[in-house]
C-alpha cells in the first residue's frame, strides 16, 4: 500500500501575546469518522474545552485521539465500541455473503454502508496532527481476509464475496518518514459476539506518550482506579490527589487504596479524616467524591501526556466546577499535559471561562461543535474571547 508523505508543522509558535508553548496536538484533522465526513480544528491550548448540543461528535474526537496515540490498538478500539455499546452488533441486512459486517463499520462516516460492496466501497479514515505528538497520521479502511487453509496466514483479498472476515486495514506515519501496518479483525464467536484481534502490526512502534482517559461513568466502580493509584503510590502526586479531594471535603487529610492480591476487583479506596480516628471508605463521602477521585487520579498518571475527560460535570455539582478547573489547569501546567475535555453544562463552561481569564492567552482554548446539514462545524475561541463569552454569558453550548 502506498505511504502519503505528511509535513508536520513546528510544534512551537506564537500565540497570543507572543507567548511560546509547547503541545502535542495544535491541530486536528479528521475524515470520515463516525459523524466527521472532513473536521479540523487548529489552535488548540494546554487545557482545551469543547462544547456542542447532543451527536455533535464531541466523545468523538477523543476517540480519535485515543486510537492515534495508541497506534490502532486492538484493546482500544475494543474499549471503545463497547463503550458505545456496539461489542455485540450485527446487521445482515448491507452484508455480502450473508456474514454480518464487522463491528469495525460502525467507526465509519455514513455507516451502516450499502451498495452490492458495502465492506470495501468505503473511504478510509484519516486521523492527522500538527504538533509534537507523534505519530503525525493514521489511516484506517476496512478490508477482507482468507485464512490460508496450508499455512494458516492471514492473506489480504479483493474478492468481498470470498472473504470470511472483515478486517481493519491501518497504516500509521510517524511525522518522520516511518511507517508501520496492521490488520484488526473480528470473529464471530460461539456467542455471536465479535471479538477484536490482533492479526499483525508489522513496524508499528509502541505509543511513546501516555493518554489516560476518564469516562463519563468513571465513578461507578472505585476498584478500576487501582492500577492508576499504583503508579503514582509513594510519590509527591499523591498530594495533588488530597489536595482535589479537599475540593469536596475539607477536613480529608490522607488516600490510599487497600485491598487487591488475587482480586483486584475487591480494591476499594479509603481516606482518613480530621472527624474520624480511623479511615473510612471514599464512597462513604457520595458519587462525587468518587469522581474527582478519579479525574485527578487519572490527570497525574497523565504526566507528559494526554488526558481525555468525557462530561467534565458528570456526577459533580456545580459548586466545585471552578475549583476543579483550577486544580486541572494547575496540574495541566505542573505535569506537563495537554488537556481534552468536554461538557454541555453551562455552570461548568461559564467555571472554565473563569479560569482561563486567570492563566496565559494560550492555555486555554474553547471549541464549539454545530451541526449544519451533515457537516460539524468547529468555532474557536480563545484568549480574550473567552472572557468576553463569560462576562456577558454568551451561550456556547
Amino acid at each position: 500500500m502506498a505511504a502519503t508523505a505528511l509535513a508536520v508543522l513546528p510544534a512551537t509558535e506564537s500565540r497570543a501575546g507572543g507567548d511560546q508553548v509547547d503541545l502535542r496536538v495544535r491541530k486536528l484533522t479528521v475524515e470520515r469518522y463516525r459523524g466527521f465526513r472532513e473536521l479540523s480544528i487548529n489552535g488548540f491550548g494546554r487545557v482545551n474545552l469543547i462544547t456542542g448540543k447532543n451527536n455533535t461528535g464531541k466523545s468523538s474526537i477523543l476517540e480519535v485521539l485515543r486510537i492515534l496515540v495508541h497506534r490502532a490498538s486492538p484493546r482500544v478500539i475494543e474499549e471503545i465500541l463497547g463503550h458505545r455499546e456496539e461489542a455485540s452488533f450485527a446487521d445482515s441486512r448491507h452484508s455480502s455473503s450473508g456474514e454480518s459486517l464487522s463491528l469495525i463499520g460502525t467507526l465509519f462516516n455514513g455507516y451502516p454502508f450499502h451498495g452490492p460492496n458495502p465492506t470495501l466501497d468505503t473511504n478510509p479514515i484519516s486521523i492527522r496532527i500538527d504538533g509534537t505528538l507523534h505519530p503525525a497520521s493514521l489511516m484506517m479502511r476496512i478490508t477482507d481476509v482468507v485464512r490460508g487453509a496450508e499455512h494458516g496466514q492471514d492473506t489480504l483479498i479483493e474478492d468481498p464475496y470470498f472473504g470470511r472476515d472483515r478486517a481493519l486495514l491501518f497504516e500509521v506515519n510517524d511525522g518522520k518518514g516511518r511507517y508501520g501496518q496492521g490488520l484488526l479483525s473480528g470473529y464471530r464467536g460461539q456467542d455471536r459476539n465479535w471479538i477484536m484481534s490482533r492479526i499483525a502490526r508489522q513496524g508499528v512502534p509502541e505509543p511513546q506518550h501516555k493518554c489516560v482517559t476518564v469516562d463519563a461513568y468513571a465513578a461507578q466502580k472505585t476498584s478500576r482506579f487501582g492500577d492508576l493509584w499504583d503508579g503514582i503510590a509513594l510519590s509527591e502526586d499523591e498530594t495533588y490527589v488530597v489536595d482535589a479531594l479537599k475540593i469536596i471535603e475539607p477536613k480529608i487529610t490522607a488516600v490510599s487504596m487497600i485491598g487487591g492480591g488475587q482480586n483486584s476487583k475487591r480494591r476499594r479506596a479509603i481516606a482518613r479524616t480530621a472527624d474520624f480516628d480511623r479511615p473510612v471508605t471514599l464512597r462513604s463521602f457520595g458519587d462525587g467524591m468518587n469522581r474527582l477521585f478519579g479525574i485527578i487520579l487519572s490527570l497525574v498518571n497523565a504526566r507528559e501526556g494526554l488526558f481525555l475527560i468525557d462530561e467534565f460535570e458528570s456526577g459533580l455539582h456545580y459548586s466545585v466546577h471552578y475549583s476543579l478547573w483550577k486544580m486541572v489547569f494547575r496540574l495541566a501546567k505542573d505535569l506537563d499535559v495537554q488537556v481534552f475535555a468536554t461538557s454541555h453544562s453551562s455552570d461548568a463552561i461559564k467555571a472554565f471561562g473563569r479560569v482561563a481569564g486567570e492563566n496565559e492567552h494560550h492555555e486555554a482554548v474553547l471549541v464549539k461543535l454545530e451541526r449544519i446539514r451533515e457537516q460539524i462545524i468547529p468555532t474557536v475561541f480563545e484568549g480574550d474571547e473567552l472572557g468576553i463569552i463569560t462576562d456577558h454569558q454568551i451561550e456556547v453550548r
